[in-house]
């Protein structure tokens, strides 16, 4: 019985090995390293965040993703729906009268509605993307004349496509009509619009609003970085998306098998769902498959903007 279980967890362990030899951070790092000055660095000091710790990090990410899908839900109401969500995952796991199980989907039913609102504001920045380089040249370009970023947005207003255009148009009405510290509007438009090049469009868009002069034209380089780091993803993306693929396939395949074995070998499965040493082996083989699956997000988020 103990050669049976080992050889269940063991081929099970085997997939996630797969992925360990994975690591593009130094790839990331070499490709985007910038030499900073003095002087740069102090230019972002000034309007560098605070450190925030997990709970609010989380919060934050949360309260990012609803925003940016279009969704009105606060953030109490969010943890009410993973709530309730993750009381059905218990349940499920219930089903299989294994404790470890029904806990372990309770956390992976909670996260569900998390991930559905991610995929929403994802679609909604795959949209932005495509629109986001031209956009924010035209801006730049009337900028550069105008020397006040509202008229220049103003100007260009109609040459935008949705949901850009509904966003620089809210935008300029919370400045304009509202009274709205230009600061904190721009930050709301960075959040909704999600693009790391984006952000430093509005940090360098910040100082010159502060400053003025000839800060204006550190925003010259801003279209060089939104083709240069489109190139860097579409780089890093041919490369470890072999890697992605044989990860989904084989961390479906540790699920599989266990109703594999339900199909084809139902002693086995009742050994397995019955027992305390099948439960545990299990409960392992679902958290190799979850750990599989976080290890794939991880690589995936380093090549999603």
């Amino acid at each position: 019985m103990i050669n049976i279980y080992f050889v269940f967890f063991l081929s099970t362990f085997a997939m996630i090995l797969l992925l360990f030899p994975v690591d593009i951070k130094p790839f990331l790092k070499s490709k985007f390293k910038r030499t900073a000055t003095t002087k740069s660095k102090e230019k972002w000091e000034e309007i560098k965040p605070k450190d925030k710790n997990r709970i609010e990090k989380l919060n934050k990410k949360i309260e990012d993703t609803l925003i940016q899908g279009g969704f009105k839900i606060k953030i109490s109401e969010f943890y009410l729906i993973s709530f309730i969500t993750g009381i059905i995952g218990w349940f499920i796991g219930k089903m299989l009268n294994n404790f470890l199980v029904s806990l372990l989907l309770f956390g992976v039913f909670a996260y569900l509605p998390y991930k559905y609102f991610s995929i929403i504001a994802n679609s909604y920045k795959n949209l932005i993307n495509k629109y986001l380089e031209n956009a924010i040249s035209i801006i730049i370009a009337a900028f550069q004349s105008r020397e006040d970023l509202i008229l220049a947005i103003e100007d260009n207003i109609n040459n935008f496509q949705e949901p850009l255009k509904s966003y620089f148009i809210e935008f300029v009405n919370k400045v304009d009509k509202f009274g709205m510290s230009f600061d904190e509007s721009i930050d709301e438009l960075a959040v909704k619009i999600g693009h790391p090049i984006f952000d430093d469009f509005v940090k360098l868009a910040k100082i010159h609003y502060q400053k003025g002069g000839d800060t204006k034209y550190a925003l010259l380089d801003i279209p060089e970085d939104f083709r240069d780091h489109k190139l860097i993803m579409s780089e890093i993306d041919a490369e470890i998306s072999s890697i992605k693929i044989l990860g989904y396939i084989f961390s479906g395949l540790v699920v599989g098998a266990i109703f594999f074995q339900r199909m084809t070998n139902y002693n086995y499965y009742s050994l397995l769902v019955n027992t305390t040493a099948g439960k545990i082996t299990v409960f392992i083989a679902l958290v190799i498959f979850l750990f599989t699956i976080r290890q794939i997000k991880k690589i995936d988020n380093q090549i999603k903007v």
